[in-house]
C-alpha cells in the first residue's frame, strides 16, 4: 500500500498559481510513487481564490479546500490545513511556487534513507529576493532567534516534510498564536536539512511588507517568549543599581555644598530610585501576567466557514 502524503498550502493572493501548483504536486507524487492529498486553505483572499479552489476540487478528488471566516494570517491558515490532514507524511509549502514542489523528491529521498529523521527541512540555497529583502530578513530572524530563544535561519521557512507525529504534537497545542517554523524547532524532533532552489514567484507579489513583517515578528515574540519582559525587568534592575551609585555621588556633592536649591537632592534621588524599582516590578509582573493572559484567552487560531472536497461543498 502506498504511503499517503498530505500537502498543506495557505492561499492568499495566489489565484493564478493554484492550477500549476496542483499539477506539479501530482507530477512529483507520481515520480516518488506515493498517494497524496492537497489541502488548500483560503485565508479570505480578495482575488476570488475560493472559486478556483472549488473548481479544482470538483475535477480532482485529491483536493480539499478550506475557507476561513476572515483573514487570520498565514500561520493560522497553515494550522487550519494541518488540522484536516490524513497523511502519514505532511508537506507544508507556500502556494506561490517559490517553494518548488519538485524539491519534495529530494526531501522524500532523505526521509527514506534516514528513517529516524522526523522532519526534513528545506533550506533555500539561493534566495531570489532583492538584496535589501535578504539583508532585512537576516537581521529580522537573528533578532527573532534571540528573543524567542530558538535558532531560526533566514534560509528556512515553512517548507519541509514532516512525520505525522510532529504535526500531531503541533496540533496538540491550544495557543492562539502559532508560528510554524519556531514551533518545529522548539519541539526538538530529529531534523535534517536539504538545500533546495528558491524559485521566482509564479505570479503576483508578496503580501508581506515591512510593516507586516514587523507585526508578525512582534506577535511571534510576544506569544512565544517572555524574554522581552525579562529584558525590561533587567533594564529596570540596572537603573535601580545605577541609582545607588548616583545616590553616593549626589550626596557627596550635596555635602560639599554644590547644590543651592533646597530639595533638589531628595527629589532627584527618589525619581531615579523609584523609577528603576517600578520598571523592574512592572517587568516581573508582566512576565506572570503575560503567561496568564495567553493561557486564559483560549481563543481559536482560526475559524473554518466552508469546506469543499470530492466535489461537495459544505458549511464547516
Amino acid at each position: 500500500m502506498k504511503p499517503l502524503m498530505s500537502f498543506v498550502s495557505p492561499v492568499y493572493k495566489c489565484r493564478d498559481c493554484l492550477r500549476k501548483l496542483v499539477s506539479e504536486i501530482a507530477l512529483v507524487c507520481e515520480r516518488i510513487d506515493v498517494d497524496f492529498e492537497i489541502i488548500l486553505v483560503d485565508d479570505q483572499c480578495p482575488d476570488e481564490s475560493w472559486t478556483e479552489i472549488q473548481d479544482l476540487s470538483i475535477s480532482n478528488h485529491h483536493i480539499t479546500g478550506l475557507k476561513l471566516s476572515r483573514n487570520f494570517g498565514q500561520h493560522s491558515a497553515i494550522e487550519a490545513g494541518l488540522s484536516a490532514i490524513n497523511g502519514d507524511w505532511i508537506v507544508v509549502l507556500d502556494c506561490d511556487l517559490q517553494d518548488d514542489p519538485a524539491a519534495v523528491e529530494s526531501l522524500w529521498a532523505l526521509a527514506q534513507s534516514e528513517p529516524h529523521a522526523d522532519a526534513i527541512i528545506a533550506k533555500r540555497a539561493n534566495r531570489t529576493d532583492s538584496r535589501f529583502r535578504r539583508l532585512f530578513s537576516y537581521a529580522f530572524y537573528q533578532t527573532l532567534s534571540y528573543l524567542t530563544g530558538t535558532k531560526i535561519s533566514s534560509e528556512v521557512a515553512n517548507f519541509g516534510l514532516y512525520q505525522r507525529k510532529v504535526i500531531d504534537a503541533y496540533n496538540s497545542w491550544s495557543e492562539e498564536q502559532k508560528y510554524f517554523p519556531v514551533m518545529v524547532q522548539w519541539m526538538g524532533f530529529e531534523q535534517r536539512t536539504v538545500e533546495v532552489p528558491h524559485k521566482e514567484r509564479f505570479s503576483g507579489k508578496s503580501s508581506y511588507n515591512f510593516r507586516g513583517l514587523m507585526t508578525l515578528g512582534a506577535r511571534v515574540v510576544l506569544s512565544f517568549s517572555d524574554r522581552p519582559l525579562w529584558l525590561m525587568a533587567g533594564l529596570g534592575s540596572i537603573i535601580a543599581m545605577a541609582s545607588i551609585l548616583t545616590t553616593v555621588i549626589i550626596l557627596f556633592l550635596a555635602l560639599a555644598g554644590r547644590f543651592d536649591v533646597q530639595g533638589w537632592t531628595s527629589l532627584i534621588l527618589s525619581i531615579w530610585f523609584w523609577g528603576g524599582v517600578n520598571i523592574a516590578a512592572a517587568g516581573l509582573i508582566g512576565v506572570y501576567l503575560g503567561r496568564t493572559l495567553r493561557e486564559a484567552k483560549q481563543r481559536p487560531s482560526f475559524i473554518i466557514s466552508r469546506h469543499v472536497g470530492a466535489g461537495e461543498e459544505t458549511d464547516a
